[in-house]
């Protein structure tokens, strides 16, 4: 198994070092495995599991959520039913914001259609 610093990881993942201490502190990692001089090694699993983290901390996942789930998992297989429904809830209020956003592109760009036909008829006024 390959192990990696807490600098690689942070290359690796564009995660702070300190952003992954806090990760470790807060829970939302298993404990992290530490050398004979207490420096922290990351190995693969703890790379995917930072990997998962950061993508559903940049879908506003909840750090308490995201403990919750980390727990449940902790728990094992009988707690499945729970992380998918824990999942599935997210997805959907992510759905909910894309939506959102995508009805304010659509008005953001009827607005620039708006400034467009207006900067033609400037054009053609010009001339």
């Amino acid at each position: 198994m390959k192990f990696y610093s807490i600098n690689d990881v942070s290359s690796f993942t564009d995660v702070s070092p300190s952003n992954l201490r806090y990760y470790e502190k807060e829970g939302l990692l298993p404990p992290i495995e530490r050398d004979k001089n207490g420096v922290r090694i990351y190995n693969e699993t703890d790379l995917e599991w930072i990997q998962f983290i950061k993508a559903i901390r940049s879908t506003d996942m909840s750090i308490a959520n995201i403990k919750r789930y980390v727990r449940l998992f902790n728990e094992g297989k009988e707690t499945v039913q729970e992380r998918k429904e824990l999942i599935q809830n997210h997805k959907k209020k992510v759905e909910i914001e894309i939506a959102e956003k995508q009805r304010h592109l659509k008005r953001l760009e009827r607005k620039i259609k708006y400034y467009d036909a207006i900067e033609r008829r400037m054009q053609r006024m010009k001339f």
